[in-house]
């Protein structure tokens, strides 16, 4: 290694090359009493504070990087209150706001300022004109990103503003974005900024689109094939809550003795069983759409 130039990590890099991302890429990592990191030549070093330096393949982390940068995170992470999906901003065109899920974040949580917030400007953001008093609103200050520590965050953003494929207000995706030359060194020319939210926003489309195809295809006739979901957030923050589905070959408004329960699911497994609900051609519905239902159900079970 004593011909090998050792450079100090560029901005991309310092965001790419982390002790965290280094861990995500090689599980048995140490993360402790690290002195600097360094790139050489097809290499991570990382140099502890005893001396030691300890070599790593620079793609392997990368690789880390971008599947953490667009990872899944829960269906309800950025639902706004009353399970409100993204919210369209008309003044600039295919743009979204997504609002984060502070509402079941855990249980009460509907109750805090952000939660509180989210509840008096869900329906008033159509009246921002410019998306930085959009920003302002949403406290874009804040990168919504805890599990980096390259990334500092408050956790108090309201959510952010998008455009699919192409933005994102948050600070992860506004590093890509800022130092996107860096990036493209890092990784590959044609390289784009990306970030969860949009990863999300892409799950979430293709649930709609999914369900009013199924809906579409019913031609007018009421929904035999059915499913009523609700969920209910963990006793803390960061916790397993409790994703419930009952569903039912007999229509939305059956009997009670005609529903089945799937259980033991939580947030985590709402993705998955919505999908595959939808490919075996059931409608899925929030339970408050049939109360008397929820409520013996919930009763139930």
């Amino acid at each position: 290694m004593t011909n090998e130039i050792y450079s100090e990590l560029n901005e991309a890099q310092k965001i790419i090359y982390t002790r965290s991302m280094i861990g995500r890429a090689f599980s048995d990592f140490d993360h402790g009493q690290i002195c600097t990191i360094y790139r050489v030549g097809k290499n991570c070093i990382v140099k502890r504070k005893n001396g030691i330096e300890e070599k790593y393949p620079a793609e392997d982390i990368k690789v880390a990087y971008l599947k953490f940068i667009q990872r899944e995170v829960p269906f309800f992470s950025y639902l706004g209150p009353n399970y409100r999906g993204p919210i369209p901003w008309p003044y600039q065109s295919n743009t979204y706001i997504l609002l984060k899920g502070w509402n079941y974040a855990y249980q009460g949580s509907h109750k805090i300022p952000e939660a509180r917030m989210q509840q008096l400007w869900a329906n008033s953001f159509t009246n921002l004109k410019s998306i930085e008093s959009v920003k302002s609103v949403l406290d874009n200050l804040n990168d919504d990103d805890p599990d980096d520590e390259g990334l500092e965050d408050t956790e108090k953003a309201l959510g952010h503003i998008m455009t699919p494929y192409k933005y994102c207000s948050c600070q992860a995706f506004q590093k890509q974005l800022k130092n996107l030359d860096q990036f493209k060194e890092e990784f590959y020319e044609n390289y784009q900024p990306m970030c969860k939210h949009l990863h999300w926003y892409d799950n979430f489309k293709l649930f709609q689109r999914k369900r009013n195809e199924l809906a579409e295809d019913l031609g007018g006739r009421s929904p035999m094939n059915v499913v009523i979901w609700f969920y209910i957030p963990p006793a803390k923050q960061y916790q397993k809550g409790t994703f419930k589905l009952w569903w039912t070959r007999k229509g939305l408004y059956s009997d009670i003795c005609n529903w089945k329960q799937i259980n033991s699911l939580s947030q985590w497994d709402a993705w998955s069983y919505f999908d595959r609900m939808l490919e075996k051609g059931f409608i899925p519905y929030e339970s408050s759409t049939v109360p008397k239902l929820k409520s013996i159900l919930c009763g139930k079970s």
